[in-house]
Formats: structure tokens, C-alpha cells, sequence
């Protein structure tokens, strides 16, 4: 669901004088720091090869980032199950073909391709609570950093692209 108007600035003399709905936010602890192999072995049991390889590509990234923390830890693992969803479904999709013929003559669309198409939604969802979207990153103005510079979007292309030359 989206949210209505632009994020609160945090440094604006609004929030400074206690006006902004920042300054409404209770202060609670730090969250423990976790292990990400350990929550992954109490809580991604029923997670499948690919939400588990996703986890752990993932969840180290965000944690050393301070992103993710032990409380979001049933909200990444949602998401690495619907990112399990999407590969699962395109896997079938593109073995059986999107669409078929029923037995009337007619070409329908896939099941699956729906299911593929709603896992994927979700995913980008959850991924953008967690920054994993440039929209969301900029949104919250994180960036991205190489060292001690700052790198864009295309930059990050061009990078890549001379690396690959090279």
C-alpha cells in the first residue's frame, strides 16, 4: 500500500522543534546481532534450494549493511519463499510454454504464469522495505558506496562494462 506524501526529513527544523511525525517515535532497543547461517537453520526449514540460496547470498549483505536485523527475520524469509515462488513457476512455465489449448480450441494463458507474476510482485514488495529496489533506496537516500565514492547507477554499468573489456 502506498504511503501518502514525501518521507519526513529528519534534519528539517520541523522535526527539530518536535512538529514532525518523527518526533512522535518511541526509542526501543537494539536488536541482538544474529548469526545468519543459525536463523537460517531455526527459521528457513521449510524454505526450498532456491529461497535457501538466496538467503544466503542476500541476508549477510543486508545485515553488514544494518539493514536487517534479528526482527526482520520472518519478513526476509517471506521474501526468499516468493522469490522460491517465481523460480519454481517460470521453471515450469518455460518447460510447458505460457499458454495452451483447451480441449474446446481455445489458447488460455499458463496458470502458473499468474502465480509467477504475483510471487514476483511480492518479492519486489518486500525487497523494497529492505532497500533492495533503486526507487527504494533513493526514496530512503541510501547510496551505494565503492570505497570511499560514491557510485550511481550508471556508473556502476560503465564499470562493469570496462571490466568486462579489459
Amino acid at each position: 500500500m502506498a504511503r501518502r506524501g514525501p518521507l519526513p526529513d529528519p534534519n528539517s527544523g520541523a522535526t527539530r522543534r518536535g512538529l514532525n511525525t518523527l518526533s512522535d517515535q518511541k526509542a526501543v532497543p537494539a536488536p541482538p546481532e544474529f548469526d545468519v547461517e543459525e536463523a537460517l537453520a531455526e527459521h528457513g526449514d521449510w524454505l526450498g534450494e532456491h529461497g535457501k540460496a538466496f538467503w544466503r547470498r542476500y541476508a549477510p549483505i543486508l545485515r553488514d549493511a544494518g539493514i536487517i536485523c534479528q526482527w526482520d527475520v520472518m519478513a526476509f524469509s517471506l521474501m526468499c519463499s516468493c522469490w522460491e515462488s517465481f523460480l519454481n513457476a517460470q521453471a515450469e512455465v518455460q518447460k510447458t510454454g505460457a499458454s495452451y489449448a483447451t480441449p474446446r480450441g481455445r489458447t488460455e494463458l499458463h496458470p502458473l504464469v499468474k502465480v509467477a507474476q504475483k510471487s514476483a510482485d511480492q518479492c519486489l514488495a518486500i525487497g523494497a522495505q529492505f532497500g533492495m529496489t533503486a526507487s527504494s533506496r533513493k526514496r530512503h537516500g541510501w547510496v551505494v558506496m565503492q570505497g570511499e565514492k560514491e557510485l550511481d547507477a550508471l556508473e556502476t554499468i560503465l564499470q562493469a562494462r570496462v571490466s568486462n573489456n579489459s
